[in-house]
């Protein structure tokens, strides 16, 4: 797959921020729990644990990985992908029966971030009817947030091209195939001929490929696990198809 120059490949680059004594490090945790803890707690809850309890696990496990500096020691190629080790990792933790000690914990030490455990119930709600294993729970939402950061990422640099209405109008359209797209519709909207709309959608589904590299790298410990993890994506798109 051809890298979009704009989007450098960063290997391991959050973790690493997460492990170091630096300003950096809270908001690498920070982004972390964002992209992690909504996945690992509906995995919870999946497992049959309560929303509390699920809230306690997942709580507890983030203040483990921390309080533990784990993320220090995840330099090496043997962690692998962060995807896969947090996912044991909260196994482990629920397998442990930690649900005293993280409840003990909350609200008494550190708060990683505010998580709103009612508006994750809400969420999880919403969730499809299936009969998805805890697993494949997990590697859906995780599906989910990688390509909810990419898309942030390019709204953002959008943004500071001054390119908001672009991105607002053809974002939606990066999924969909062109038979399927009113080109003279969407060109309208953007007050240029279709020809040049074609260019734009192009150029946006190369950069969101380039932002989809750049999030999946961020967790990665080698560049070689990048086409893997890429067909592990599209095998969980297709799968919920």
């Amino acid at each position: 797959m051809k890298k979009d120059p704009s989007f450098p490949i960063t290997r391991w680059s959050l973790v690493l921020a997460a492990g170091m004594e630096t300003e950096a490090r809270a908001a690498a945790l920070a982004e972390l729990c964002r992209l992690y803890w909504y996945p690992l707690y509906a995995h919870a809850r999946c497992c049959g644990h309560s929303p509390e309890d699920a809230q306690d696990l997942t709580q507890g496990f983030f203040e483990h990985l921390i309080e533990a500096r784990v993320f220090e020691r995840m330099e090496g190629p043997d962690k692998g992908r962060l995807r896969s080790y947090l996912l044991r990792g909260l196994q482990n933790w629920m397998a442990k029966e930690h649900r005293k000690a993280s409840r003990q914990k909350r609200g008494g030490g550190m708060t990683v971030l505010s998580l709103d455990a009612m508006a994750a119930e809400e969420r999880l709600a919403q969730e499809p009817l299936t009969n998805e294993t805890p697993e494949r729970l997990f590697d859906r939402l995780w599906a989910q947030a990688v390509i909810e950061a990419a898309y942030a990422r390019l709204k953002r640099d959008y943004a500071k091209a001054g390119k908001t209405p672009v991105f607002d109008v053809l974002a939606p359209l990066v999924d969909r195939t062109d038979r399927t797209i009113p080109m003279n519709e969407v060109a309208a909207r953007l007050a240029t001929s279709e020809g040049n709309t074609r260019v734009m959608l192009f150029r946006l589904r190369r950069q969101f490929r380039g932002a989809l590299q750049t999030e999946m790298m961020r967790t990665l410990s080698e560049e070689g696990d990048l086409k893997e993890e890429m067909d592990h994506l599209r095998a969980i798109l297709m799968r919920d198809v």
